[in-house]
């Protein structure tokens, strides 16, 4: 059984907008899939109707064989839900405001709480109040309270954004832990670095269709050039980027212009989204 199991969900809003248009997806148990795509592409909306927060124009959508639109209360006790915007309780501290979205997921125990703290490095910022936190500690709290109850799957909007280098290693490093532990994820993100990171599966949405889907390495392998050569000019150190279809190609290259200082490996996720979505940069 999938744990998310979307069947052709369309979205059209009263302004005459189609945000999503006949979608088919299907995010298997225990695997961490991203959801790629531009703004306005259809990645929110589809969130929104997973997490129950909008219904579906057509369509179905299941959370561990739960239809959300019919049974959202059931549905919504499956998961750990981080939206991209949320209004907080900017005069609670940050283990107040977790605290209380403890009791409201009927969570009890004070060491679940401390945790959440502990794991996502909050304690020294536990008692400053939500309003004094930054952008980026704002984002952890999200999160802290998406993971309360270890629900086995988490919808996760933009989790990476606002960030620094060191918390966001450190939140990708949790959510590793429990994609081991057996929690699905579910990711949209603009960030193709945490993408390639930390997912099992993409899936790249343009215009509210889903327009390519697989791993990475399938992905990469339908486009015509899957290497990448980094080389400096000798006159002026300015770096060089050539593409190539095959490794052999690329070594033969080498040998023939005689370099010494490059680096060959495959093409990374950025260059596959852009080629994908036809906004060629290599």
């Amino acid at each position: 059984m999938s744990a998310i199991d979307i069947s052709h969900l369309t979205k059209a809003f009263a302004s005459g907008i189609l945000a999503n248009d006949d979608i088919n997806l299907n995010v298997n148990q225990g695997e961490c899939f991203c959801l790629l795509g531009p703004n306005g592409a259809g990645k929110s909306t589809l969130i929104n109707q997973i997490t129950t927060e909008l219904k579906p124009t057509k369509g179905n959508i299941r959370v561990l064989g739960i239809d959300v639109a019919l049974k959202p209360a059931e549905a919504k006790k499956m998961m750990g839900i981080m939206p991209q915007d949320c209004g907080m309780f900017e005069h609670l501290t940050v283990k107040q405001h977790i605290k209380i979205f403890s009791k409201l997921k009927e969570i009890s125990g004070r060491d679940c709480v401390r945790n959440i703290i502990t794991s996502l490095k909050l304690d020294e910022h536990k008692n400053k109040k939500i309003g004094e936190l930054s952008f980026g500690l704002k984002k952890q709290v999200l999160l802290a309270t998406a993971l309360l109850g270890s629900p086995p799957v988490l919808i996760l909007d933009e989790p990476g954004t606002g960030l620094d280098p060191e918390a966001r290693r450190n939140v990708w490093a949790m959510l590793k832990e429990k994609k081991k532990e057996g929690t699905t994820i579910l990711l949209s993100t603009h960030q193709l670095e945490e993408a390639e990171y930390m997912s099992d599966r993409v899936g790249i949405i343009s215009s509210g269709k889903i327009r390519h889907l697989g791993t990475i390495s399938s992905l990469s392998a339908t486009l015509k050039n899957r290497f990448e050569l980094k080389m400096k000019k000798v006159s002026d150190q300015t770096q060089i980027t050539k593409y190539f279809e095959d490794i052999g190609t690329a070594v033969d290259f080498i040998r023939m212009k005689k370099i010494d200082g490059f680096s060959l490996a495959t093409i990374s996720l950025e260059n596959v989204y852009f080629e994908l979505l036809g906004s060629n940069r290599y």
